[in-house]
């Protein structure tokens, strides 16, 4: 079971201010966080990370389905645990990309 306060609370213990438009300062504890979740839930070869230039808001997330998964099924679980994890919302999923 992910603890996500656990992971959240470690994130924020690494912030200097509060956040703004989402729950970390960074992009780098926003990734830590939910590559931690993602791993945590079972998913393996994860790799999280940010856009650049004009696509610097995106979070870009990479791992394998679980056993028996479709990738259409891990596309949807990755994004609600993303979500869940960084407080983003809206438009393109909160600006998550799986592959």
């Amino acid at each position: 079971m992910i603890n996500l306060e656990q992971i959240n609370q470690e994130a924020v213990n690494h912030t200097l201010s509060p956040t703004t438009w989402r729950e970390h300062r960074n992009h780098r504890t926003e990734s830590q966080a939910v590559k931690k979740a993602l791993i945590a839930s079972g998913y393996t070869n994860v790799k999280v990370g940010h856009g650049s230039g004009t696509a610097w808001g995106w979070l870009h997330i990479k791992c394998d389905a679980k056993p028996g998964q479709s990738f259409q099924e891990k596309d949807s679980a990755v994004i609600r645990i993303a979500k869940e994890v960084t407080g983003r919302h809206g438009d393109y999923d909160g600006n998550i990309n799986v592959n």
